[in-house]
């Protein structure tokens, strides 16, 4: 799949954020956003995400080039735990397996950060959401009716404790 990176998100991953929404509907910055920003998306509400002290964003790249955003919010060093949020790749890179070995990169920082519970939301209805989500060994733990008549599912994976050294243990 080629040199797939995460690094911190930058303004520039930002506008490329704005890029992939334009011309596009509500029901689909909902589908990666949920209910965090209003459509159309502005400059200011992602702008927004990088101040956020309760969250990590983090830009996708393939070979240099950014590709998607994901972040690690809601952390909870008491419990271990965090959630997965605003994932989105770029229309043109979806379902070549660049969700899957970008969750596994974020995975990775998770557990760098000692979390030991991963968890994300996404409507029953995103079937290659859910198929990239299910290939990264996210499992369906609940199931929601949300106010709209959609079913929001929420998916659980447990992560490996990381060593002193940084490495996964046997």
């Amino acid at each position: 799949l080629g040199m797939l990176e995460l690094a911190p998100l930058s303004r520039e991953a930002l506008q490329s954020v704005l890029d992939w929404n334009r011309g596009t509907s509500p029901q689909f910055l909902r589908q990666w956003s949920g209910w965090s920003f209003c459509y159309p998306l502005t400059w200011e509400q992602l702008e927004s995400r990088l101040e956020d002290a309760d969250a990590c964003g983090f830009q996708i790249t393939l070979s240099g080039k950014i590709i998607g955003m994901a972040e690690l919010m809601r952390i909870d060093r008491r419990e271990r735990s965090a959630t997965v949020g605003h994932f989105l790749l770029d229309p043109a890179y979806t379902g070549r397996g660049y969700g899957t070995c970008a969750l596994e990169n974020l995975k990775k920082l998770a557990m760098q950060l000692g979390v030991k519970r991963l968890y994300l939301h996404v409507f029953a209805d995103n079937r290659p959401a859910l198929r990239c989500y299910e290939k990264a060994n996210f499992a369906v733990v609940g199931r929601q009716l949300l106010s709209d008549g959609q079913t929001g599912l929420r998916m659980l994976c447990d992560l490996p404790a990381v060593s002193a050294d940084g490495s996964n243990p046997p």
